[in-house]
């Protein structure tokens, strides 16, 4: 598959939170929802997640971050991958330029099959609120077997997927540097950096991307302005995970309107090309 610096990220119209459904029924079919649209991105060496956001034709697009992809060391297959999806089959796939993105960590990732996988519905992050359930799902790249032993999953498979639930912890008004801005207490581990973090409903809000209690310690939570929290604030936010609202993508794709499925500048699939909502 060959791919030029013409290639954008698809558009995918918002959609509004629904009032008529039972939350609790639906609550339980997110899990469900999460595990079709999360996918593997498997590179030379590194492995991460990612989250299924469009298809047109037999081609899909996983949305991840860019940091995932920064981890293929040879350089002649730099741009090359494997994606592991909930069927237990693997494809090749290959990276999109990513300067449109700028210094937001996010990254595309495309591959072909005839196969039809669900596509995430999105959101605006901008719905939730501080103590909103949210699931985050991915691969953990290691698994403890026991207290003195612990185990590569790179060769796992789809037996290291892992779903997480927390809830909301903090919004930012004033991002983090690299889009992140929404904080949440679910436990995250190496390798479930690019998954999708999914709100009650199953929808998009989210694309996971840092841990609790970083190593690097207040270092790792300087605004996107160069300023920096307070003592106080720091231990709040070490406290939580971190993710890139889905709203920094849609700025990122400059879209024209909540309304427009497509934006002018891009040929990518309508809702109705992607045949039915969800898939």
């Amino acid at each position: 598959m060959s791919v030029t610096s013409a290639q954008v990220a698809p558009k995918v119209r918002l959609v509004n939170k629904p009032q008529a459904l039972n939350q609790s029924s639906v609550s339980q079919s997110v899990p469900e929802i999460a595990r079709q649209v999360t996918v593997r991105v498997i590179g030379n060496p590194g492995v991460s997640s990612g989250v299924l956001i469009a298809r047109r034709g037999n081609t899909y697009t996983v949305l991840t971050c860019q940091h995932c992809l920064s981890y293929n060391y040879d350089s002649a297959s730099a741009s090359q991958f494997q994606v592991l999806t909930a069927d237990g089959l693997t494809h090749s796939a290959q990276s999109l330029p990513a300067d449109e993105f700028g210094s937001v960590d996010l990254g595309l990732v495309q591959f072909t099959s005839s196969r039809r996988y669900q596509v995430v519905e999105i959101a605006e992050s901008q719905s939730l609120s501080v103590g909103d359930p949210v699931y985050v799902a991915g691969f953990p790249k290691w698994h403890g077997t026991n207290p003195n032993r612990v185990e590569d999953t790179s060769d796992w498979g789809w037996d290291a997927y892992r779903l997480t639930t927390g809830e909301v912890g903090m919004l930012l008004n004033r991002p983090l540097e690299r889009g992140y801005g929404l904080g949440y207490t679910n436990d995250i581990e190496t390798g479930m950096s690019g998954g999708p973090v999914l709100d009650r409903y199953g929808r998009l809000v989210g694309i996971n991307g840092r841990s609790k209690y970083p190593l690097n310690g207040m270092d790792a939570f300087v605004f996107e302005d160069g300023s920096r929290p307070s003592v106080a604030w720091f231990r709040d936010m070490e406290a939580l995970s971190w993710a890139i609202p889905i709203s920094r993508f849609e700025q990122v794709q400059g879209r024209g309107s909540a309304n427009s499925d497509v934006s002018p500048r891009s040929p990518v699939p309508t809702r109705r090309e992607m045949e039915t909502p969800g898939w």
